[in-house]
């Protein structure tokens, strides 16, 4: 079992390839698969997984080698101080809970550190990270799981990215993939309310009614209703069902 140190999350204002001074704090973590599958909903956790192939280097010199049947990476010759990264998909809103690591290490004194880094899409393109944390395993291959401290809303204003730095050349450590592990949210309520006449900003489903209309699945009963204590017909739910699914037949 792999054990994991959480290195704290701070704000990054420096150029890579340097890693960021961390602050070291001992988290629990778990195995591979303690997660549910990909789900709909505000409980469950869906998992993003990024493929030891998929990353690259921040340097032109840097050759990583695949094992063909595992996808497992390494880095065979370059730069050591220079960091993998790999872009990771994540839903504007979500709430990031944990990130896994799966990986391959036989040195005895070296450690893989990894992570998940932002850049803003702004052109003051600042920068930081979610967290990061290195594993300090020796026995082989080996999962790990660490929850995030502080649990990270992703912006719709930052690009992220898996980042993972291998301190040694050659097999004795490796990549197989990495996991970011979110749940969705409703949306914040805005401050003015789309349908004042029925569901004003202090009604109980405020937030929930303007989800739905920001999100496209209802548009209400006009003139700024939305008459929220009327019964729903089967017609009008599978309006609201296929809207909120983009349900579709194929051409």
């Amino acid at each position: 079992m792999a054990g994991c140190v959480l290195i704290a999350a701070s704000g990054l204002a420096q150029s890579p390839p340097i890693l960021p001074a961390p602050e070291l704090v001992p988290v629990d973590a778990g195995r591979a698969g303690n997660v549910a599958p990909d789900a709909y909903g505000t409980t469950a956790t869906t998992v993003v997984k990024i493929s030891a192939t998929t990353f690259r280097s921040q340097c032109s010199s840097d050759n990583l080698e695949a094992f063909w049947d595992t996808g497992i990476t390494y880095r065979s010759t370059g730069n050591v101080n220079c960091m993998l990264h790999a872009p990771v998909q994540l839903p504007a809103g979500a709430l990031v809970s944990q990130v896994g690591f799966d990986g391959y290490d036989v040195d005895a004194t070296l450690n893989i550190s990894w992570g998940i880094y932002w850049v803003s899409t702004s052109s003051a393109d600042t920068k930081g990270n979610i967290a990061w944390y290195y594993s300090s395993q020796t026995g082989g291959p080996f999962n790990a799981d660490a929850t995030l401290g502080s649990p990270h809303t992703v912006d719709p204003g930052k690009y992220y990215f898996a980042v993972v730095q291998l301190p040694k050349l050659g097999q004795d450590l490796r990549i197989k993939g990495m996991r970011v592990v979110y749940k969705l949210q409703v949306s914040p309520a805005p401050a003015v309310a789309t349908f004042p006449n029925d569901v004003p900003t202090s009604h109980p489903f405020f937030r929930f009614v303007e989800a739905l209309a920001a999100a496209g699945i209802t548009g209400g009963c006009g003139a700024g209703s939305y008459s929220p204590d009327q019964p729903v017909t089967r017609g009008q739910i599978a309006v609201f069902l296929s809207a909120a699914l983009g349900l579709h037949w194929p051409n």
